[in-house]
């Protein structure tokens, strides 16, 4: 089956609760209402986010042969989104994350990886890349991304790589293999620091030019900062794009709506400035509910950027 967006990485079934404040050592925190629960999982949430802003998604990961894994292939179905690629391990339990989030729509994320240490490179097959126009991958196995990303660039398709913390915290050495194939990197500051192997105190700039000196490759980084304003440089020139202000409920997926809305604008033919104020507008409208799958449909998308584009603000850097 053909589709635009191919994504690779975690699979998790969210459960949330949402508190005034984080819960400390030997005391007892109250829910603010019920208990919440959701799908979640890095790649799972920028496929759902595409395949929302009108985007033929597809996905490769693995869930457990249980309950919380039946509930994941019906979330991705009723969103649109393709699990033919989507591994079932049999004997293990399905991904699960605890997730608080406090009054500010801070996060605190507990997690179990389970079924998703069991997705193998043999599992990341061909034609589930071949077919894509583009490949989205977050933190899972190394050797699965590598095997990915090298059959994207055999294939012609364009890479985009949200590594999170504990794949860039291995620091860019150990991932050049992968690294080389990429052509988008998305991340924070405190992850692309990690990844530079440097500390996160230097100028987002300066944390770029040892990526880019180490690296070699041309590839565009693009580093979130939440409300402060992203910062890019591609090949050929840099810039900021303030953030929307907009009423924050909850930051969890934040990050992933973004790459949602920017792979999505790079598939449908924008330039990275583009791309990156499509991101922004996104993750926007994300933050202001809760859950880390509350991203907009290409409708409230539209009719946010509408409004607001007047307010986009970017600065040469």
């Amino acid at each position: 089956m053909t589709h635009q967006l191919a994504t690779i990485g975690h699979i998790l079934y969210d459960v949330r609760c949402y508190l005034h404040e984080f819960p400390k050592p030997d005391r007892t925190s109250f829910t603010n209402g019920r208990i919440k629960y959701s799908a979640g999982g890095s790649a799972c949430n920028v496929a759902v986010a595409a395949s929302r802003l009108g985007i033929n998604s597809a996905m490769c990961g693995a869930i457990g042969f249980d309950d919380y894994g039946k509930y994941l292939i019906d979330n991705f179905i009723s969103e649109g989104v393709d699990p033919t690629h989507v591994k079932i391990a049999y004997g293990e339990s399905t991904g699960v994350s605890i997730i608080a989030v406090n009054v500010e729509g801070e996060v605190e994320i507990m997690e179990m990886l389970g079924a998703n240490s069991a997705l193998m490179k043999h599992d990341v097959r061909k034609e589930f890349i071949e077919c894509s126009t583009m490949l989205h991958m977050t933190g899972t196995d190394l050797e699965c991304l590598e095997r990915a990303s090298k059959l994207a660039v055999e294939a012609g398709v364009k890479v985009s790589f949200d590594p999170g913390r504990s794949i860039s915290s291995r620091g860019y050495h150990k991932l050049m293999h992968i690294l080389n194939n990429t052509d988008y990197i998305l991340i924070n500051k405190k992850e692309a620091a990690q990844l530079a192997e440097t500390t996160d105190d230097k100028d987002v700039e300066e944390i770029v030019d040892i990526l880019e000196k180490g690296i070699k490759k041309k590839i565009t980084y693009v580093i979130k900062s939440g409300k402060d304003p992203t910062y890019v440089r591609t090949p050929s020139e840099a810039f900021k794009i303030k953030s929307f202000k907009v009423d924050v409920v909850d930051t969890l997926g934040a990050g992933d709506a973004f790459a949602g809305g920017f792979v999505t604008g790079i598939i449908n033919g924008m330039d990275v400035k583009n791309s990156v104020i499509q991101a922004t507008a996104v993750a926007a409208l994300k933050i202001q509910r809760e859950g880390a799958q509350s991203s907009p449909t290409l409708g409230e998308y539209t009719e946010f950027i509408r409004k607001h584009r007047k307010d986009v603000e970017i600065e040469k850097a």
